[in-house]
């Protein structure tokens, strides 16, 4: 931002006894470092990480001293520019020079979490606990690596005066819940347990208005519209092209189901570049369905034509990030856009992730979802979703021009190296099979929760198919509505 020959100029003046100078030197100096600041956090604010990068590179480089919301702000820059490297060495570096920061701290442990280090992330947790023992959130973080049961007397009864005190925010409210139902339910105080996680939810929802993801009438209008005769129809008169988008992999699945099991899978090659829960696809979308993709979706199938279908191709290769290697996506919602890759990219390959319904509504209810995802909190509204993604999942198996797999959890998790050497055949990625064998052994023959390896973060185990069976009787609501959408689609 300023000029080395410039600075080194203004360096000497600064030295000189002019007093006047030295004083209109640090104001100026002041002005840029205010203004730097304020283009950096809007910039962060309206997702534009490479240029926040920037800015911030500008104001860290003058000012010495900055507050650690800044300097969380530039890790997460980072993380969002595909630098998680980068990323964790500024986070360490950052905690030695400010060690009584327990937001840096937390940071980092996430920033580990992230990068599948279980071991680093729980100490990294356990460092900004120890300067900060009542904050929630990080109580959520921690437990979740090291289990509930881990929890003091003193933070039990912590949690349970936040849940109790009507002046306090229903986010902590809602954690604080959330924490003491894990808390019951591994002390196998089932029911106990549940009634805390419904709590929760109900809590969440008072600041997170109840909304499906899709609806029926979004779901009639694609399986309307996406048929394999339409697909056929444009695939002869899509252009020739040798863009590096041909070279992707969606794995469609809801939250909960395995979809980053098997993304980690996946990254066991040195071939794959995972994009993880990008929102490439969504905002293309958007862009060329003004906002609207469910009520102008047959307005946009009414328009194609020849001249539209290139440019639309043209966009959507220049949309995903240009990479030698093949990208991976797992954002659950890219099922509904799955439609705009057979008729674009029809050469991308489909990996549909599928679990049991019960199974799968009870690891949704019983998780926190910072945004989105507020259906999740009402078993009724759960079991809808449910039955409408797998339905539209159906629909894509039969119609999509594009290769497609489906793979369940069930067989995942019991035969991980099975369905990994599938997993690489269907994608045509090059494995060593002894060492893809040693990583999944070594993630599935680990004591506790969370693996010790470096590249799964949890442990492979199949101890959780059928785990919704102990809470059978509480779960009405979802089967029943789960099973109500079913027959309508019959």
């Amino acid at each position: 931002m300023i000029d080395n020959a410039f600075q080194t100029f203004l360096d000497h003046l600064a030295a000189s006894k002019a007093p006047q100078f030295k004083k209109g030197l640090e104001h100026w100096r002041k002005g840029i470092q205010t203004q730097l600041e304020q283009l950096a956090m809007l910039s962060f604010k309206r997702q534009r990480y490479a240029e926040c990068k920037q800015l911030y590179d500008a104001f860290l480089s003058l000012k010495k001293s900055v507050s650690t919301q800044h300097l969380i702000n530039y890790s997460l820059c980072l993380k969002y520019l595909k630098q998680p490297k980068q990323q964790l060495e500024f986070l360490k570096k950052k905690t030695k020079l400010f060690p009584d920061s327990y937001q840096l701290w937390f940071a980092l442990g996430n920033a580990q979490k992230a990068n599948a280090q279980p071991l680093a992330a729980k100490e990294s947790y356990a460092r900004a606990l120890a300067l900060n023992p009542k904050n929630i959130d990080l109580m959520y973080s921690s437990t979740g690596l090291s289990g509930f049961r881990m929890l003091s007397a003193d933070s039990i009864e912590h949690l349970k005066s936040v849940l109790d005190d009507p002046k306090q925010p229903n986010k902590q409210k809602s954690l604080a819940a959330f924490i003491l139902g894990h808390k019951l339910i591994e002390d196998q105080q089932i029911e106990k347990g549940f009634s805390k996680i419904c709590l929760a939810n109900q809590l969440h929802l008072q600041d997170h208005p109840l909304r499906l993801q899709f609806d029926n009438e979004h779901l009639t209008k694609l399986i309307e519209h996406f048929t394999r005769d339409f697909f056929n129809l444009w695939r002869d008169q899509l252009p020739l092209t040798n863009q590096s988008s041909n070279d992707q992999i969606f794995i469609i699945g809801m939250s909960r189901s395995g979809k980053t099991l098997i993304e980690n899978i996946l990254n066991l090659s040195a071939d794959i570049q995972p994009e993880q829960e990008s929102m490439t696809l969504t905002r293309f979308v958007r862009r060329h369905l003004d906002n609207r993709p469910k009520a102008n979706l047959s307005k946009f199938i009414n328009n194609l034509n020849a001249s539209h279908l290139a440019q639309l191709q043209q966009d959507y290769h220049h949309s995903f990030a240009s990479s030698s290697k093949v990208s991976s996506y797992t954002m659950p919602w890219n099922i509904t856009d799955l439609g705009y890759v057979g008729l674009l990219n029809p050469e991308a390959k489909v990996i549909f992730i599928t679990r049991d319904h019960l199974d799968l509504g009870l690891a949704c209810f019983n998780k926190v979802y910072a945004i989105g995802n507020s259906y999740a909190s009402e078993l009724g509204a759960l079991g809808q979703q449910i039955a409408l993604y797998e339905r539209l999942i159906q629909h894509w198996q039969c119609s999509l021009p594009n290769p497609c797999m489906t793979i369940s959890y069930e067989e995942l998790v019991k035969s991980p190296s099975k369905c990994a050497q599938q997993l690489f055949q269907f994608c045509q990625l090059k494995s060593d099979l002894t060492l893809l064998n040693q990583k999944l052994e070594q993630a599935t023959k680990i004591s506790g929760n969370f693996s010790q390896s470096q590249d799964f973060l949890t442990k492979i185990t199949d101890k959780h198919i059928g785990i919704s069976e102990q809470f059978r009787p509480w779960l009405e609501p979802l089967i029943k509505s789960y099973h109500q959408c079913w027959q309508t689609f019959s």
